[in-house]
């Protein structure tokens, strides 16, 4: 550690070059590239005192981020310290999303404690690299963790992205009028391994496009529990459910989905590969969150539960988020209880390919992707739904429910712990 921040700008920024270490989420932009552009960029800021800053983004509720600030905080802190002695930056900002009390007092008290090592201050460790660090407990409506809406949310103002902001647009990212570096802590993680390892044995690890591991957080109905796991990129989704991910005994794969905003991949395209080159194919705004649904899920209700949440993290600032999410809920609604229509579903086309072309930002744009997709990649499932069944048994209007004869003790247990109250005594 002492020797690479000793280690000249150029020389740092050509080693994680060397090294493919690619920003972890988004569509994995180069962390060189962004480093580099910081570097050389002059601040524009009218405040003499305002300096170029690295910010490392998480959120609670994402079990890979939740574990990294759990158990390897100094190793992200490690990572922002090279990235500011490569790009040239003193300040840098922890951004947790949505972080409950407990677990921001536990964070401060991490800090604190790093501090007390050595890690955050003046001539870190003899190195003369000045560097400060601060906690920012940021909201869950932040766009889906969008950079330029983060950067906003810092700056004072409401968690609104930038207009036409796209997730490989990260260099344009400016906090208090500076140049600033946004990446997830996932990827700030990575750094210290570069040097740990060198740079061409960090490459190695990975693929022909990006070098190291990927950290994936599996969950789903699925499984028999929640898991992360560390992979190598290029690892086929096929391998990654039936050798890493624990399927529960005699259940079948339906289908898959990265992230929020990921498309819905059925079964038959469990081929394709977890890396940056296939996230166009899986999801634009590449996450490390795999969902892996079984049979009994409904693709309706996994499109629905995925608007909602796309929804609920929307700044709702432009009209065709405040309009276009309660017609596409809707519209959905109607369709998983059975009073659907193929004029319905053509006028929730046209709805969402709207919003794909009007939107403010890209949070909304991809969030009508997977809806999209899964009209034609599930389209015997739409059609179920249209002729009054739900070939899952996941919608409560569409389905029949009985009682076992041979299994029923007769105490009517069922009755009030029915959440559909569905039963009913003859």
């Amino acid at each position: 550690m002492r020797i690479a921040l000793q280690a000249a700008p150029d020389q740092l920024i050509q080693t994680i070059a060397a090294a493919k270490l690619r920003e972890r989420s988004g569509q994995g932009v180069s962390l060189a590239d962004l480093l580099e552009h910081c570097r050389i960029v002059t601040d524009k800021s009218d405040d003499a005192a305002a300096e170029k800053m690295l910010v490392a983004t998480t959120a609670a509720k994402n079990a890979v981020d939740r574990l990294l600030l759990e158990r390897a905080l100094p190793e992200i802190i490690r990572g922002l310290l090279i990235g500011a002695a490569a790009a040239g930056a003193k300040r840098g900002i922890l951004y947790c999303g949505g972080a409950d009390k407990a677990l921001t007092e536990r964070l401060h008290a991490q800090l604190a404690m790093v501090a007390g090592k050595g890690l955050i201050g003046k001539n870190i460790l003899g190195s003369g690299v000045d560097f400060a660090l601060d906690l920012f407990v940021g909201s869950d409506s932040n766009c889906g963790m969008e950079p330029t809406a983060i950067l906003a949310e810092i700056a004072g103002r409401a968690p609104e992205p930038v207009s036409g902001a796209v997730p490989n647009q990260l260099r344009s990212c400016r906090l208090f009028g500076n140049q600033a570096v946004v990446c997830s802590a996932t990827t700030w993680a990575l750094v210290p391994s570069v040097f740990r390892l060198s740079a061409e044995v960090f490459a190695s690890l990975g693929s022909f496009a990006s070098g190291g591991t990927f950290l994936m957080s599996l969950e789903g109905d699925a499984l028999t529990a929640s898991q992360v796991v560390e992979v190598q990129p290029g690892i086929r989704l096929r391998t990654l459910i039936y050798s890493l991910a624990g399927l529960k005994e005699n259940t079948r794969v339906k289908m898959m989905r990265n992230g929020e905003q990921g498309l819905l991949i059925p079964a038959d395209r469990l081929s394709a590969a977890v890396d940056f080159s296939a996230a166009e194919r899986l999801n634009p705004a590449f996450k490390s969150v795999w969902t892996v649904f079984s049979e009994r899920q409904c693709v309706l209700q996994a499109l629905l539960d995925d608007l909602r949440e796309s929804a609920a993290a929307s700044c709702d600032r432009c009209m065709t988020c405040r309009f276009g999410y309660p017609r596409l809920i809707d519209g959905l609604e109607r369709c998983s209880e059975g009073v659907g229509s193929e004029t319905l579903l053509e006028s929730l086309v046209s709805v969402a390919e709207g919003m794909s072309v009007s939107a403010a930002c890209n949070h909304c744009r991809q969030a009508v992707i997977p809806f999209l997709d899964a009209l034609t990649t599930f389209e015997a499932e739409f059609d179920a739904h249209l002729n009054g069944s739900c070939p899952a048994g996941c919608c409560p209007k569409l389905t029949d429910f009985h009682v076992l004869g041979e299994d029923c003790n007769g105490r009517d247990d069922c009755l009030p712990a029915c959440p559909q109250k569905t039963l009913e005594i003859n």
